[in-house]
């Protein structure tokens, strides 16, 4: 994914009106009524105030005058900040990766001793297990394909 300092690209204003999309239509009745209660708000809230930080960014970005505007949009491409931007999402990823795992782990570990876990069925946990393995599949045959093509 590409950082941008500049102006908000389409995807960014894209990804907002699809999060505020499905909050509404999460309250439909089509989906069940804890789905929306629980999941609506957050997605449309969220969806909302990331809007509003595109939206001042993007007033920001106009605001200044065209050489600047040039600077940023060339510190967009430039080759070192994207690197150093793709170092530190893969950090991110690593990171990401053991703190679920770990967690995973003393879940298993602890799950009869945690009270608010006797309820819940441990199917979940293994949808969970399978989503975030599907996402590392996904991210692998990315890999492989850009590498590739490049």
């Amino acid at each position: 994914m590409k950082q941008v300092n500049g102006k908000p690209k389409k995807w960014q204003w894209l990804l907002c009106l699809g999060m505020i999309g499905t909050g509404f239509l999460l309250q439909l009745p089509i989906f069940p009524a804890e789905l929306g209660d629980r999941l609506s708000p957050v997605l449309a809230i969220s969806g909302l105030g990331i809007l509003l930080l595109l939206w001042r960014q993007k007033e920001k970005y106009e605001d200044l005058s065209p050489e600047e505007q040039r600077e940023l949009d060339r510190r967009d491409r430039d080759e070192r900040n994207q690197m150093l931007y793709e170092k530190a999402a893969w950090r991110c990823w690593q990171g990401e990766t053991m703190l679920f795992f770990l967690s995973y782990i003393l879940l298993a570990l602890f799950a009869d001793k945690i009270s608010f876990l006797a309820h819940v069925d441990y199917r979940i946990f293994s949808w969970i297990l399978l989503a975030y393995w599907v996402r590392v599949l996904i991210f692998e045959l990315v890999r492989w394909r850009l590498g590739r093509k490049y």
